[in-house]
């Protein structure tokens, strides 16, 4: 049973009841993150984050976590470019632990000094660790590169700038606007009692009041080429296409295509790069989205003498999907794979709160399997070839990488033939 309820406060709760589950989960979504920033700012919802894990006024750093570790649960938080999460996982039993830690942490954080600083050499190492990951680094870089003009392309981490500038004044400012009801949305799943929604009333009571924070993002983006030579074994890259927002009518079509292109093991360009010439042991491609924009994306990693025959094959297959290029058993054995993945995804509690967040978030409706499945099963060849038309052109593909590799012309001369 799912519902969807906006508490007396205006605060939007979703979940579901899974009688036969043993477990709860939980998690709190706020709006929060890079669009959320400034140049001044950037990298203060992450630090806010950090800190509410660093005591409360009644329990400890250790207390917090142990709560729900004794009981072989986790409490857990994230922050993004739109959002900061706080998440919990427990057997069922346990539910008011959950509740409990997760309520206090955002009541009742402390931000003292000696913690503060602490926590800044924590993140501070974290964004060099980052920096140092190229693999990793390179899908920010895209992301910079192609939003470099608006907050979205900035890393949620912030620059070491921002991070050694925090005062405790500007993080107990910044934690004092976030938790607004109109900007929260409370999602859970698993097996849950009869008096949870009373149970939330009395945890989650936020004040009503006017959120101070508001979304610097235009969705505008500019593609291109951009290099950064670096001394590793590999050149990490990715090829870049703006898409569509997190509740297009093309948001189906584009989950099919991106299954058929790099999706999985059994996609083209794993077959293609990997199996058919050994040229990259990972290569794969994913979907992004948010509220107003979208990126589809391409990762590889390679030596330095198949970046140019790798990105060929890219943007052959590029081509080949505008044109129709794929059989119609190719799409349905995608639209198989990927109501299956879902399906099976949606056996773990944790994962029904992380869609009911979702579509509660960014579609304004309640998640539903059922017309999820049909969707795709909708997608028609096409839709396919409508989406990689409208995403697969040379004006909307930007190529970044990292590692020893500078030669622009070669990537332009490419680009160019598209």
């Amino acid at each position: 049973m799912k519902k969807r309820v906006t508490l007396v406060n205006g605060t939007r709760l979703v979940y579901e009841t899974i009688g036969r589950a043993k477990s709860f989960s939980i998690g709190v979504w706020i709006n929060a993150g890079s669009t959320y920033e400034n140049s001044d700012n950037s990298g203060i919802s992450h630090f806010v984050e950090h800190l509410m894990f660093k005591g409360t006024k009644s329990q400890s750093a250790m207390q917090l976590r142990k709560m729900l570790e004794d009981v072989g649960g986790y409490i857990s938080a994230s922050t993004s470019r739109e959002w900061m999460w706080i998440e919990a996982y427990c057997l069922d039993k346990h539910y008011d632990r959950a509740l409990y830690a997760i309520s206090d942490m955002i009541e009742n954080s402390l931000f003292e000094e000696r913690e503060i600083n602490l926590e800044r050499m924590v993140i501070l190492d974290e964004i060099k660790l980052y920096s140092d990951a190229s693999g990793g680094q390179i899908h920010d870089r895209l992301t910079d590169f192609i939003w470099q003009d608006n907050a979205l392309g900035k890393s949620p981490l912030g620059t070491v700038k921002t991070v050694n500038n925090f005062s405790r004044n500007d993080l107990l400012s910044f934690y004092g606007n976030l938790f607004s009801p109109e900007t929260i949305t409370i999602s859970a799943a698993g097996n849950i009692p009869e008096t949870f929604i009373s149970d939330i009333e009395k945890y989650f009571n936020f004040p009503k009041k006017k959120s101070a924070l508001t979304a610097n993002i235009n969705g505008e983006h500019q593609a291109g080429i951009k290099l950064c030579e670096k001394d590793l074994e590999l050149v990490h890259f990715c090829v870049g296409a703006k898409s569509f927002p997190a509740n297009d009518k093309y948001l189906y079509a584009l989950d099919v295509l991106n299954t058929m292109l790099g999706g999985s093991t059994s996609s083209r360009l794993f077959y293609e790069i990997r199996e058919k010439r050994g040229m990259a042991y990972s290569i794969y491609s994913y979907n992004t989205y948010f509220k107003n924009t979208g990126l589809f994306s391409v990762y590889a990693g390679v030596k330095k003498n198949n970046v140019v025959p790798c990105l060929k094959v890219i943007l052959k297959e590029f081509a080949n999907f505008r044109k129709g290029g794929f059989t119609e058993s190719e799409l349905s054995q995608a639209k198989e794979q990927l109501k299956g993945k879902y399906t099976l995804s949606l056996e773990s509690p944790y994962y029904r709160m992380i869609m009911l967040a979702y579509y509660e978030r960014y579609c304004n409706t309640l998640f539903n399997l059922k017309n999820f499945l049909a969707a795709i099963d909708s997608v028609m060849k096409e839709d396919i070839i409508n989406v990689s038309e409208k995403i697969f052109q040379n004006d909307n593909l930007t190529f970044v990488s990292a590692g020893p590799f500078a030669d622009n012309k070669s990537i332009e001369k490419l680009f160019c033939k598209q």
